[in-house]
């Protein structure tokens, strides 16, 4: 009898591998080869590959990198972490603000956290310092560009806003383009020069950034005196002043992801990629602790070969960020838990990434309680990824 069952059982999986060497054949996965000039592909099903293209040649994989990136930071943080801002005030009354890289320190949450701070301050402010000093780094995102577009703003310890101005310029003058940010003085400094309409702006410099951050400190908790306008600096924190008040973001990590994915921001994901580089080596955030910190976690934890990536950032912007579709796929399948993170396109759940000449797509086909990975990553200059996607869940649809 227990003969007969493993007979039974043997015929079963031959029966299912000439499933899959069929599928595998399929005109759509065949179509699929045929619009690749440079590029790569691998669908799986069921734990077993369907078809694969150039599944070893590494390539650059814009956006959809930040499933390495969020998989790092739920490793490294925790689905629970909070990210923090500390306060502090000396006896002249300067209000001192530490930032430990919070992305989603908005207008919004701003206002929240002042309701909180404004009970703890011993004394009317007199100034603000921003204490940017957890981030130290030499250069700007590599592959971002000195260009007004959010997804070229610069990072910080302190940044509000994804370092981004929301502003509307009128005939009469400038004013905020958006309900929850109030009208701040930097917006008339960088509007000045710009064509009616309205313009979000991105910052880099590190006299702007904590210029805008004190600012919206002091107009959405009043603590300006009268008409007269605080004065702020950047600084640090004297050594023994103790802390008034801690924050927590409101959202924590799972949210942040949500967000990340949802709206592919690359000021979010780097800020998440040097924080984890922090938390793992020390404080202050730098470049180099970030990428020994994803490399670590790429070949330790998700146990990736060395060679089969290359990481530059956290966003995906770097043209030197590499990885093989093999590659991708293990991480997709380590990332298979969190799948519900990511945003729905062609009704399944993946991530899209896109720069010039990279077009690419990683993710998940099938149900979502049981998903399959898959990845398509295209560098090259015709954009046929729609089309290429399209074919690949055809086949993955027509096998059984």
């Amino acid at each position: 009898m227990k003969h007969k069952i493993l007979f039974y059982m043997l015929l079963l999986v031959m029966a299912y591998t000439a499933r899959l060497a069929h599928a595998s054949q399929s005109p759509e996965f065949s179509q699929a080869k045929s619009l690749i000039t440079n590029g790569g592909f691998i669908v799986t099903k069921g734990g077993h590959i369907l078809s694969q293209f150039a599944p070893k040649t590494a390539f650059i994989p814009a956006s959809t990198w930040k499933i390495a990136t969020a998989s790092l930071a739920l490793h490294t943080l925790g689905n629970h972490y909070h990210f923090k801002t500390i306060f502090y005030q000396n006896s002249s009354g300067q209000l001192f603000i530490q930032g430990f890289g919070d992305p989603f320190l908005t207008s919004e949450q701003v206002a929240k956290l002042l309701v909180n701070l404004k009970m703890q301050l011993r004394m009317p402010v007199s100034g603000i310092v921003i204490d940017d000093t957890a981030f130290d780094l030499d250069s700007r995102t590599d592959g971002s560009s000195l260009t007004l577009n959010p997804y070229d703003a610069g990072l910080g310890a302190l940044a509000v806003n994804f370092n981004t101005i929301n502003l509307q310029v009128n005939n009469d003058g400038i004013t905020s383009a958006e309900e929850q940010t109030p009208y701040l003085p930097i917006m008339s400094e960088l509007g000045r020069n710009l064509k009616l309409g309205k313009h979000r702006i991105a910052l880099r410099s590190k006299k702007n950034i904590p210029i805008y951050a004190g600012q919206l400190f002091a107009a959405l908790g009043s603590l300006q005196p009268g008409a007269s306008a605080l004065p702020i600096r950047r600084g640090k924190v004297p050594s023994g002043l103790k802390a008034i008040y801690s924050s927590r973001n409101d959202k924590d990590l799972t949210e942040v992801l949500k967000a990340l994915f949802l709206y592919s921001n690359n000021f979010i994901a780097n800020q998440i990629f040097l924080t984890c580089g922090a938390q793992r080596y020390g404080w202050p955030a730098t470049w180099d602790k970030a990428r020994k910190a994803m490399r670590e976690f790429l070949e330790r934890t998700v146990k990736l070969p060395n060679g089969t990536y290359k990481v530059m950032e956290g966003s995906g912007l770097s043209r030197h960020n590499m990885i093989t579709p093999t590659a991708m796929l293990k991480l997709l399948y380590y990332f298979k838990p969190q799948a519900y993170l990511l945003p729905v396109h062609h009704h399944q759940k993946m991530k899209s990434g896109t720069l010039t000449g990279v077009y690419a797509y990683a993710g998940y086909l099938g149900d979502i309680k049981n998903p399959d990975p898959f990845v398509l990553i295209l560098n090259q200059a015709n954009n046929v990824r729609e089309k290429v996607v399209g074919l690949l869940r055809a086949g993955y649809n027509s096998a059984r």
